[in-house]
């Protein structure tokens, strides 16, 4: 019995012997092609909206006792919903209009659901959609003044506060460098936003010295693909 068993195992041994040497034969040399797939295209895509209008009035402050140029507001409607106290407000203090032109002033009760304006649109707003497919693109702003007009600075602000009762605006987040920031859009968007605003010497300027309908400067928007 024990003579047969070891046999056994020897058998064993000899069938696993083929699977081997098959193994063995894998060896050596081989190739394989690589080739190319889908092929993606860049395909740049950039809407600009200018906003409401790029029309400066020049106004006094009596925060700073000093004239300077503030952005033309639009008309911008809001929507009553309860007891909207902002609105109210605004009713109170003769800031609210019944038309999407701001002519006629709101006097009657108001009703929820309704349209209601107000002069809160911010000149000066400028507003960049980059929609562009497997690739984006950069933004930068630049300002540059008329020749009669070479004392005044322009400057791009992210952001900005708007107190309706005194009418100034306080601007924050400029871009320094001129580049726009972007914030996500919907999915594949970027927008960006920015607010112009004008800086002058107050002091040295005279209002003898500024006509209606002049041209204050240009701004130049240039864009580029963003290959960082």
């Amino acid at each position: 019995m024990k003579k047969s068993l070891i046999c056994g195992i020897a058998s064993l041994a000899l069938a696993a012997a083929p699977a081997l040497s098959t193994f063995a034969l894998g060896t050596g040399t081989q190739t394989h092609d690589v080739t190319v797939g889908e092929v993606d295209e860049t395909v740049y895509s950039v809407e600009i909206d200018w906003g409401n209008n790029m029309v400066f009035n020049w106004k006094y402050s009596y925060d700073t006792n000093s004239f300077g140029f503030k952005p033309n507001l639009g008309c911008e409607g809001y929507v009553m919903s309860g007891a909207d106290i902002h609105l109210t407000q605004a009713q109170e203090d003769g800031r609210l209009y019944s038309d999407n032109t701001c002519t006629t002033l709101q006097t009657g009760e108001l009703e929820n659901g309704t349209s209601y304006y107000q002069k809160t649109a911010i000149g000066g707003h400028i507003h960049v959609e980059d929609s562009s497919i497997n690739g984006r693109v950069k933004v930068h702003a630049s300002f540059t003044p008329d020749e009669n007009y070479d004392w005044v600075v322009g400057k791009f602000a992210g952001t900005y506060e708007h107190n309706l009762t005194t009418g100034e605006i306080a601007y924050s987040d400029d871009f320094e460098d001129g580049y726009l920031v972007p914030q996500l859009g919907s999915i594949g968007y970027a927008i960006y936003h920015s607010w112009l605003h004008l800086e002058t010497d107050n002091n040295l300027v005279s209002s003898e010295s500024i006509t209606s309908n002049d041209t204050i400067g240009t701004v130049t928007l240039t864009i580029e693909p963003d290959l960082n």
